[in-house]
């Protein structure tokens, strides 16, 4: 059986890290796949460096073209990113071919549009409870099955972490992890209030934050306004930043919605106790793995994180439970497993 992934995005996000563990998953199964991607896109680079088929365009009009000409080559079509599934249930009377789309998004599908086209794909996975409920809500009859995000354990480079941290002068210091865009979902603004009310309890911690986006001059504003140089800097986006979990004593995620959370599983499995808000799928994730709060509830957050630098115990028996559970339920050849199951029912 031949599988055509389809991740036409330009950038690097957690769709395209989903796309690239999915077809490396698949071909370690013995599956035919290939991946049609945007050129020279970091999802490309990284596809030819694990030596898996791939095909880069330009523009969707040469999207078109190549499932025009290339589809008959394929028995299933896939995609994790909504304009795709735009284009491949648009071209569905060229190519003829069974489409799958998992839905990563925090936000209900309103318009007819939209609902269309869900029903015309021909199985909808979505990554969460959280997120299925808001498909089920929204779209009358819809069948939606949940397969949660793949996650790779790497080998970390300790070393490249430990240079950042000399760097910045910090040795000795509590580091709290951050790695989120700076965008109004993700909720910056509460990482720095976290902070501030962190700042009340202890004073020999930083926050590293990892990420880039629009609030980013808003929330440097702030860590001014709350003199808070000294325990928050900005890192700005960072290749590899997997290898910062080394060097995290507790990892931060504040969001004010979130599909999943995948970030978490990476946090789970380099054994990084996590705080976090109970938004969406993120609750799924952490109850009983880490501590939640309610949203934009910085003195929580901050007590959680206190709590968890100095409860070594607590420490231990939740990243021990949190790592067993990555492993067990988010390896990325298990979900690949469970993706195959499901692309080979619809093909038989």
């Amino acid at each position: 059986m031949k599988i055509l992934l389809v991740n036409t995005q330009r950038y690097w996000r957690g769709g395209e890290r989903q796309t690239y563990l999915l077809a490396k998953g698949l071909k370690n199964l013995g599956v035919g796949v290939s991946v049609l991607t945007f050129k020279n896109s970091p999802l490309q680079r990284k596809l030819s460096e694990e030596g898996i088929k791939n095909f880069g365009v330009s523009s969707p009009l040469q999207a078109l073209k190549f499932l025009r000409e290339s589809s008959e080559e394929f028995k299933l079509l896939h995609t994790h990113n909504a304009k795709d599934q735009d284009l491949l249930i648009l071209t569905k009377p060229l190519h003829k071919k069974p489409v799958v789309y998992t839905r990563s998004c925090h936000v209900a599908p309103r318009s007819l549009l939209s609902k269309l086209k869900y029903k015309k794909t021909d199985r909808v996975i979505a990554i969460s409870d959280y997120v299925k409920n808001l498909l089920s809500s929204s779209i009358r009859g819809l069948r939606v099955l949940v397969i949660r995000d793949g996650v790779e354990e790497l080998r970390l480079n300790r070393k490249r972490a430990e240079e950042l941290l000399n760097s910045l002068n910090l040795k000795g210091k509590k580091v709290v992890g951050i790695t989120s865009a700076f965008v109004p979902h993700k909720d910056p603004i509460t990482c720095v209030e976290t902070a501030y009310e962190l700042s009340k309890l202890r004073k020999d911690f930083t926050f590293l934050h990892f990420g880039d986006g629009p609030l980013k001059e808003k929330i440097e504003r702030l860590i001014f306004e709350k003199k808070l140089q000294n325990y928050y800097k900005i890192m700005g986006f960072y290749e590899k930043v997997e290898d910062y979990f080394s060097i995290f004593d507790v990892f931060l995620i504040t969001s004010e919605d979130e599909a999943l959370g995948s970030s978490v599983l990476d946090a789970f499995l380099y054994k990084v106790p996590v705080v976090s808000t109970d938004a969406g799928g993120l609750k799924e994730l952490v109850e009983g793995r880490g501590i939640l709060c309610k949203v934009k509830d910085a003195k929580c957050l901050a007590d959680a994180i206190n709590k968890l630098l100095e409860d070594k115990k607590l420490k231990e028996r939740l990243t021990q439970r949190a790592y067993e559970y990555a492993k067990k339920e988010h390896d990325y050849l298990k979900v690949s497993e469970r993706y195959l199951r499901v692309f080979e029912g619809l093909t038989c």
